[in-house]
């Protein structure tokens, strides 16, 4: 048995999963936080659909569990509509709606949904970013064919990590992919995903990618008020959390918060062009966090993304950098596999911290 999510489809509601629920072996009901998050903010069709859930839920004899709850007001109003079990940040601890637990029949066994008491709960811990002991190659799909995305992560498979840009025409002005391509590619290769999230809102979006299964979601420190936050939500949701700033952004304001962080990326060109050349000067951002690294002040994986091809990456790799991004170098060669391997053996000669 499992859970399954019931999100907004084509048309927006969220009515449309209904129906497979008799033909799914699952004990409960996730509703997406895109209904949640706007329930009290005059969003009267929200709530209905919440309450048509949790109804359906209650025929089928299935738990309902909310996530993206920011707020106490949200969690109190699903526990009055009957929700077991809610999910997200609220001063720093996840918490559970403490309404009366009801039993229900799941496929012929008993199903108990109790509350728990959220100052009980020991916040979430993630497992640290193992240091890397060679240099690391993200291929970026951005430069990948997009009408064969699988067989273009296949032909990289001893990369490190899988690059996926995604912007949103807001915060930079090109429009990429979004979420449900990373879903579909996820499902079609085994390497891990790095999410570049060139986005606005990264306190809503962000984690709906590291409940998607990405294995390290970045967003920009510019496109949020409170950085750590947005982290901690990644976290929670399981997977590692990065923070990127552009070329003229300075690193100095965020060094206190790294600690937060599990990746560091370094822009090397200015987010959501394209034809852009290396910017030379990021790497003094770069030379400052591997200090704090190496005198174990930091733990925290640097990586870089922006003209990274043969002719730079040595000196962005003198510069301490471990995780290198690298598009039309890898996509742009006859063989992507062996230009990931190329780049890795550059990086590797010109490093003071990493081998191959």
């Amino acid at each position: 048995m499992g859970v399954t999510k019931v999100g907004r489809n084509s048309v927006g509601t969220g009515y449309g999963t209904f129906t497979e629920l008799r033909h799914l072996h699952v004990h409960a009901l996730k509703i997406d936080r895109s209904f949640v998050s706007n329930m009290l903010e005059d969003a009267a069709d929200d709530e209905r659909v919440v309450t048509t859930i949790i109804s359906v839920a209650k025929a089928f004899g299935l738990a309902t569990i909310a996530e993206g709850v920011e707020s106490e007001a949200v969690l109190n109003r699903l526990a009055k509509l009957g929700v077991d079990r809610a999910q997200g940040y609220l001063f720093g601890r996840p918490k559970f709606a403490l309404g009366q637990p009801r039993r229900s029949s799941v496929l012929g066994r008993e199903h108990d949904p109790r509350p728990l008491d959220p100052h009980q709960l020991p916040a979430p811990t993630v497992t640290a970013m193992a240091k890397p002991k060679r240099p690391m190659i993200a291929p970026s799909i951005l430069s990948a064919d997009f009408s064969r995305l699988a067989d273009e992560a296949a032909a990289v498979e001893g990369a490190d990590w899988l690059h996926v840009d995604v912007m949103d025409a807001h915060f930079v002005p090109n429009l990429t992919l979004g979420l449900p391509v990373v879903e579909s590619l996820l499902k079609a290769t085994d390497i891990p995903l790095d999410c570049h999230l060139m986005i606005t809102d990264p306190d809503r979006w962000a984690p709906p990618y590291a409940e998607a299964g990405a294995h390290n979601v970045t967003f920009h420190a510019e496109a949020t008020d409170d950085p750590s936050a947005v982290a901690r939500d990644i976290r929670a949701a399981g997977a590692k959390a990065g923070l990127s700033i552009k070329p003229g952004t300075p690193l100095e304001p965020y060094l206190e918060i790294l600690r937060d962080f599990d990746t560091l990326l370094v822009m090397s060109v200015e987010p959501g062009f394209g034809g852009q050349s290396f910017i030379p000067e990021v790497l003094d951002k770069v030379t400052k966090v591997r200090r704090l690294v190496d005198s174990g002040d930091l733990t925290i994986l640097v990586e870089i993304d922006g003209g990274i091809n043969a002719e730079t990456i040595e000196q962005a790799a003198e510069a301490g950098v471990d995780c290198f991004v690298a598009g039309s170098a890898v996509y742009g060669a006859a063989d992507p596999g062996m230009a990931v391997e190329a780049l890795r053996r550059r990086a590797g000669a010109a490093s003071p911290h990493l081998r191959l």
